[in-house]
C-alpha cells in the first residue's frame, strides 16, 4: 500500500509435523535433511545423547513422511539421566553467550 507507515513482512509458511501431509510435508522435511541441521543436531547432542540414540532419532526424522500419527513420540530424543547430571547448569531467564 503506497504511503503506508507500517511494514508487514511476508509470512513464512511452515507445516506442523503432526499434521503434515503430501507435497507440503516433503518440502518441510527437506528443511531438516540439510547438512546444517545434521551438524547442529550433532553439536547440540554432543556428549548428552548416546550415538545409537542420535542415529535412531535421525532415522526417524528421515522417515517422517511415513511416520504414523501414533508414533510421534519417536520424535523425542531419549537422554540418559546421568548425562543430564553432568550437563552445565544455566541460570533461568534470557542470557547471551559471550
Amino acid at each position: 500500500m503506497a504511503g503506508s507507515s507500517t511494514y508487514d513482512p511476508p509470512q513464512q509458511q511452515t507445516t506442523p509435523i503432526a499434521t503434515s501431509a503430501g507435497a507440503g510435508s516433503r518440502r518441510f522435511l527437506r528443511l531438516f535433511r540439510g547438512p546444517q541441521y545434521l551438524r547442529k543436531f550433532t553439536e547440540l547432542a554432543g556428549d548428552v545423547v548416546e550415538p545409537a540414540e542420535r542415529e535412531r532419532f535421525l532415522s526417524t526424522v528421515d522417515a517422517l513422511a511415513d511416520l504414523p500419527a501414533g508414533d510421534l513420540d519417536a520424535l523425542n530424543v531419549i537422554v540418559d539421566p546421568r548425562a543430564l547430571e553432568r550437563a552445565p547448569v544455566i541460570a533461568p531467564g534470557i542470557w547471551l553467550a559471550g
